[in-house]
């Protein structure tokens, strides 16, 4: 039998118990933010430093105009690309600093950078997320494109509400649904042998 002030003092819990179990929760909480900061932040003096951009991201710039263009001349929108600039006949628009989908790529770079895991789980996420954000930008750059052609009035509610609302929520949903596969613990099958 036992003992019943053993089994009382088993389940109390004192405040002083709990506090020193969620220390370490808040340390790594703390460091996460603390090093997405960083990471964002550093980020934004590269991507709005002048050389750094027309050396680097302008090339990434000039690539998404290729692409679309390409994409709307095989959709049968026969299309140009000129630099950072698509163009036809009757429409045209330039892939310019803020629009070309890199802040919300950084967002969900920084989150999986920022979170601890061990590298490879963060290589493979940072693969599959760059892809899909570019994937959607070139989307978006086409319907862009589509709707300045055909619903000109419509452009700038698309532009500037619709589709950056949508890369905010993309990079956010992106970075949780990796945070979720990146922390479920290894599972290996064990074989039984006979």
């Amino acid at each position: 039998m036992k003992d019943k002030t053993t089994q009382g003092s088993k389940a109390k819990i004192s405040t002083k118990e709990i506090h020193q179990k969620s220390i370490p929760k808040s340390k790594v909480l703390v460091r996460f933010l603390g090093l997405f900061a960083l990471l964002f932040i550093g980020f934004e003096l590269c991507y709005f430093n002048d050389f750094l951009y027309n050396h680097f991201f302008l090339a990434i710039n000039k690539s998404f105009a290729f692409l679309t263009a390409k994409s709307l001349t095989l959709l049968g929108i026969p299309s140009k690309s000129m630099a950072d600039s698509i163009a036809n006949e009757k429409f045209s628009i330039t892939v310019k600093q803020g629009c070309d989908s890199m802040e919300a790529l950084a967002i969900f770079v920084c989150g999986v950078m920022a979170f601890p895991s061990n590298l490879k789980v963060k290589l493979y996420g940072l693969l599959i997320g760059t892809f899909i954000i570019f994937g959607f930008n070139l989307i978006r750059l086409i319907s862009l494109f589509w709707i300045g052609l055909n619903h000109h009035d419509l452009f700038d509610l698309f532009h500037l509400e619709i589709w950056q609302g949508f890369f905010i929520i993309l990079s956010i949903v992106l970075w949780v649904l990796w945070v979720l596969k990146a922390s479920q613990p290894n599972k290996t099958i064990e074989h039984a042998t006979t």
